[in-house]
């Protein structure tokens, strides 16, 4: 059976050539950028954290206090102001989302 629609004798290797429309920026979009900072401030009606947060350079960002807006309002449960977290951020919808938050060790 061929679930893969005409791929099936193609070794992997050979198919470094395919062209594969759009997958570079897709992929390039969901790349996970990762930074630290304290909790200004949560809006779990709309699912939006205040951060001041240190560099973040995969980015070339500087310090800076700024809000973002979460991928789920669940993951703010425990989340509090003034709190130290670990984040994980990915470009969505012309800006960026956090897409996991929890408090640093």
């Amino acid at each position: 059976m061929d679930g893969m629609h005409g791929m099936k004798d193609q070794p992997m290797g050979e198919m470094k050539d395919q062209k594969m429309s759009g997958m570079g920026d897709q992929m390039h979009d969901k790349k996970i950028h990762r930074g630290q900072g304290t909790v200004n401030g949560i809006d779990a009606k709309t699912g939006k954290v205040n951060l001041s947060h240190g560099p973040i350079e995969s980015l070339n960002w500087p310090a800076m206090t700024m809000g973002f807006p979460v991928k789920d309002a669940a993951m703010l449960e425990g989340i509090q102001p003034g709190m130290k977290v670990d984040f994980d951020l990915e470009k969505a919808d012309g800006g960026y989302r956090i897409v996991s938050i929890k408090p640093s060790n």
